[in-house]
């Protein structure tokens, strides 16, 4: 391995919960495996990021992508029965968040420069907690 030195980065994420893996530039690499706090029994609020799409991709286990309209807070919310490898696109200023199942790993691609200073976080109210539980129910 010694011989691809500079020529090629291998990286793992193995930890619970969700860790940048690669930098480059103005993108990121990250992994999300599963956590508390995605776990489909703890969803409580929704985030979306105002100047970055994010990708999601399932590479193991079973999860649900939760999408959700609205400008300060979570209003019409779908939950999306995520494919392995298939692609998911989140646009920017679209609320989401992510349920799995404990063997759940999901690859993100963003921006270098995501943070919680250029996101917003809107809690959900009992009502659409249990909505979110009801549709996730179907698939995990």
């Amino acid at each position: 391995m010694d011989d691809l030195k500079g020529l090629i980065e291998i990286r793992d994420y193995k930890e619970e919960g969700n860790a940048p893996v690669i930098d480059f530039e103005s993108w990121r690499v990250a992994r999300t495996n599963y956590s508390k706090q995605a776990d489909k029994e703890n969803i409580a609020a929704l985030s979306k990021h105002f100047f970055t799409d994010e990708v999601f991709v399932l590479l193991e286990g079973k999860a649900v992508l939760i999408v959700a309209s609205g400008e300060s807070k979570a209003e019409q919310i779908h939950c999306i029965n995520m494919d392995k490898v298939k692609i998911y696109n989140v646009k920017k200023d679209v609320f989401h968040a992510l349920a799995t199942t404990r063997d759940g790993k999901i690859l993100i691609v963003e921006n270098k420069d995501t943070s919680i200073e250029n996101s917003k976080a809107t809690q959900l109210t009992d009502g659409q907690v249990e909505h979110i539980k009801s549709e996730i129910n179907k698939y995990i």
